[in-house]
């Protein structure tokens, strides 16, 4: 079970791939991703313990200097939102749909888990900068309700990063809505 994250934003591929490198070299972590994101940026997430973690990501940090974005360590990260990082959803029936659409990967995890901890719901999807203009959005299902709930968790954690774009609920979603989700 993993209990903490770190992630790591570059502004350069480059220069993220080195940290990368490095951050590996310098404790006992392991990759969940790593990879190029939009608008060419580089991400790496990190797992361990916590202060192995904490000191991948001052290293990595510090040795990107003015290539820094932003950057997340994470203890006692819910284990949906590890699988949701790894691209491994559970499905699940949707009684009401919450969007949370964020300006950064860092955002989308920060706000995964909040919504996580505060709310009966789980992920339907969680797409982190590919393809989008270094945004990221989270998809959660669960009880009207418990989606308000989640989505309020996930917005006011990440407002607090500035990385909040937008969110939506939609009570009882169309299924041909549903089918285009996956």
């Amino acid at each position: 079970m993993i209990r903490s994250i770190g992630i790591l934003e570059s502004r350069s591929i480059a220069k993220g791939v080195e940290a990368c490198d490095a951050m590996l070299k310098t404790g006992s972590v392991s990759i969940l991703r790593s990879s190029s994101t939009c608008p060419g940026k580089y991400m790496t997430i990190l797992t361990g313990n916590i202060s192995d973690v904490e000191s991948s990501i001052a290293l990595g940090r510090n040795l990107l200097g003015k290539r820094y974005v932003d950057h997340l360590v994470l203890a006692n990260v819910e284990e949906e939102v590890v699988k949701a990082i790894q691209g491994k959803i559970s499905p699940r029936p949707i009684e009401a749909l919450g969007m949370l659409e964020y300006l950064s990967v860092t955002g989308a995890v920060y706000g995964a888990d909040a919504a996580l901890k505060a709310a009966d719901v789980g992920i339907v999807k969680m797409k982190m900068g590919f393809a989008l203009g270094g945004k990221s959005y989270l998809l959660v299902t669960g009880r009207l309700a418990a989606v308000e709930s989640a989505i309020q968790a996930g917005l006011a954690q990440s407002k607090e990063h500035g990385f909040v774009f937008e969110s939506s609920l939609i009570p009882s979603p169309h299924e041909e809505l549903i089918n285009q989700l996956g």
